[in-house]
């Protein structure tokens, strides 16, 4: 049996369901859509905490019920959070530090990081591209590419993510090692 793609639903998709702002109209098509393809059995989907702490922060208490409602009516499973969630934290943090997501973005930093580690998931579903300010250098790289080019470039990225984690954990570790002295 094939396996379907697993797919991380960032709350920005959950709150063009409901926009019936006329700008919005295509973004509210193509996630009321994707919630049917979900609901069909096309993909696996899943949400997390990040996400249910951001609806939670809805001021009206009926939108608020109406975007909860989207994960039982279309079968959305709660993402496991990663054996390790400190490391999801360590490289929200890289992100925001080196300028790759913006310092008043943090909850977009932590989706990121949680898809990034968690082995599992294929693709991160978003509308919040454009906050993402992913250097001019890098979208020319990618601006040409055949899909699955641009997926090995994601791919390429992760690993270097998961590379910094690596260091940072290490610093981390290094800076809590009490030092040795040589005692004469």
């Amino acid at each position: 049996m094939r396996k379907l793609a697993s797919l991380y639903i960032e709350t920005s998709v959950f709150g063009f369901y409901y926009d019936m702002q006329k700008e919005n109209i295509l973004k509210r098509q193509a996630s009321i859509k994707l919630f049917d393809q979900i609901s069909d059995g096309i993909f696996d989907a899943y949400y997390s905490n990040i996400t249910l702490a951001e609806i939670e922060k809805t001021k009206s208490a009926d939108k608020r019920q109406k975007l909860l409602s989207l994960i039982s009516r279309y079968g959305l499973e709660k993402l496991p959070d990663p054996e390790n969630i400190e490391e999801v934290g360590l490289l929200a943090t890289s992100l925001l530090n080196r300028n790759i997501i913006p310092i008043n973005k943090k909850d977009d930093a932590f989706h990121l990081s949680l898809v990034i580690l968690s082995p599992q998931m294929d693709y991160l579903v978003t509308w919040n591209y454009k906050v993402w300010e992913i250097k001019e250098e890098i979208a020319k790289e990618t601006e040409s590419m055949e899909f699955r080019d641009y997926w090995a470039y994601i791919n390429r990225f992760a690993f270097k993510a998961e590379k910094e984690l690596l260091q940072l954990k290490r610093s981390k570790y290094e800076e809590v090692q009490p030092q040795k002295t040589n005692v004469r």
